[in-house]
């Protein structure tokens, strides 16, 4: 290869072809290597797979709504209208199909935008720069748009991928492995004439191959990893039932059967809302709780957990506690990881806008840089910040009706030696109080590790933006609080005297 204009070149004209210096290859070749390993035809081609995927999902969509409105019953039998909980209910269990599907489809996504916003941000020219960003940028929807499928699948009950979405994952590990050996050519035969802005394509689609190899499998198989069994109607624990059929319940929460995008925005409370918009809600309106979250199943569930005798832990319930509910505490502690992380985007950013003001700029579109990730950090910041008080309450809660609920059971198997050690005012104590604080420990849970997170990146913020001067000031804020916590057991001290 003599010359490496073709494989390095962003231009689609055919002057690159007929400007190749490799006169030993036939010009269809020469036309057949341009077309599907040259970067810019190789971004159309994937560029057009995308798009006719997603205009057959848009076209998908608007025959279904058509059908609805147009059908002589109004659509009262569509499937658009039947109820998130049947009487009926099956149970759903998901293989490690499902996850793969879901987790690939995730990491290609956050993968394909971070690219989009380095492609924005580069200083490269600009026609390039909006062509490869807007390129990126169409990606990363795509791969959005497959994920929440996937992820509806389970919803859905669906058994099988649609036969469009197998499809665009075999166009897509084609085009992915055109895009992997241009980038192999370029790393063998155009070191010295690769341009900079390939480099990060090159290192995208390589590690995107694996990827695309499991979507292909997938694909192959057919199958979305969602196991359906409508005979089963509960999961045991030994002799006790965990979930109780629903046969007689149509009531149910929406959240029992809501799907990831409904419980990340509420979109599963609109129609309690709405009802009770329209008229006060009766008591037979109020939905039942999810088969999962009753006290009785928690009760189960706290006593299947509890430590063998052997074990010999000084803290029994703690230990239960943790063992029950540990991975609704690190999805807690995960939203207020990215919380804080959103939370400090608008200090850093804050020189940015200052020089942009003042006329020193990199990118004539970087004022709409800043407002667009100050707008997208504040946007995860109030969803983060919601989910986390959420999803608190609901663990306290959960941990509550729990605790309770044990307690009653243990209450109720005391013998008359126990009760003269334990009365009934005690265990009421422990019912009401205890469990109640502990419930409501649980929006402060995290703040014992996350404050000294929080302080040390703020002082380092400071001390970045001020200097020697932040060293200072925190120097003062710690005389002050001591200052206040003496006077403050000084106050107490003779309060107490008094």
């Amino acid at each position: 290869m003599s010359s490496g204009t073709w494989i390095t070149s962003f231009s689609c004209s055919p002057s690159v072809v007929q400007s190749s210096e490799d006169t030993a290859v036939t010009p269809i070749f020469q036309w057949l290597r341009f077309i599907f390993l040259s970067p810019c035809p190789q971004r159309a081609l994937l560029s057009t797979v995308d798009l006719l995927f997603l205009l057959s999902l848009l076209a998908f969509s608007i025959h279904k709504l058509y059908s609805r409105f147009i059908s002589a019953d109004g659509g009262r039998n569509s499937d658009l209208n039947k109820p998130l909980i049947r009487n009926n209910r099956a149970h759903l269990r998901t293989t490690l199909l499902f996850k793969a599907s879901l987790m690939v489809s995730s990491l290609l996504t956050i993968c394909y935008a971070v690219v989009c916003i380095l492609a924005f941000t580069r200083s490269t020219e600009l026609p390039w720069k909006l062509v490869d960003g807007v390129f990126w940028l169409v990606q990363s929807i795509t791969h959005a748009v497959i994920t929440i499928l996937v992820a509806h699948g389970k919803r859905f009950e669906a058994v099988k991928h649609p036969l469009s979405l197998r499809i665009y994952w075999v166009a897509n590990f084609v085009v992915i492995s055109l895009f992997t050996a241009s980038g192999i050519l370029r790393l063998v035969y155009a070191q010295g004439i690769q341009e900079p802005s390939l480099r990060l394509d090159d290192i995208v689609s390589m590690a995107s191959f694996p990827l695309a190899i499991v979507l292909l499998v997938i694909a192959i198989r057919g199958s979305t990893g969602i196991s359906v069994n409508r005979e089963f109607e509960g999961v045991t624990n030994g002799d006790a039932v965990l979930y109780e059929p629903l046969s007689n319940k149509s009531n149910v929460t929406g959240f029992a059967s809501a799907s990831i995008i409904s419980k990340t925005f509420w979109i599963w409370m609109n129609p309690l809302l709405s009802k009770g918009y329209k008229s006060p809600l009766k008591v037979d309106e109020i939905p039942s709780l999810s088969p999962e979250h009753k006290a009785e199943v928690m009760s189960v569930l706290f006593e299947s957990k509890w430590p063998k005798p052997q074990e010999k832990l000084d803290h029994p319930v703690r230990t239960t506690l943790l063992r029950c509910f540990w991975k609704e505490i690190a999805f807690t502690a995960f939203l207020a990881v990215i919380r804080l992380c959103v939370l400090y985007v608008g200090p850093v950013l804050i020189q940015s806008f200052v020089d942009y003001t003042a006329g020193i700029r990199t990118s004539p579109f970087e004022g709409y840089y800043l407002v667009l990730i100050l707008l997208c950090a504040k946007f995860v910041e109030v969803l983060t910040t919601h989910q986390f008080n959420f999803n608190s309450q609901k663990l306290g809660m959960l941990i509550r009706s729990t605790l309770i609920t044990s307690l009653y059971k243990k209450g109720l198997r005391l013998s008359c030696s126990a009760r003269q050690a334990h009365g009934v005012g005690q265990i009421v104590n422990y019912m009401a109080v205890d469990a109640q604080q502990l419930s409501d420990m649980m929006l402060q849970l995290h703040s014992i590790w996350m404050m000294p997170v929080q302080l040390t990146i703020a002082l380092a913020l400071l001390y970045n933006t001020l200097g020697a001067a932040a060293i200072t000031a925190v120097i003062g804020v710690m005389c002050i609080l001591v200052f206040v916590v003496l006077g403050a057991r000084r106050n107490n001290r003779i309060g107490i005297q008094g």
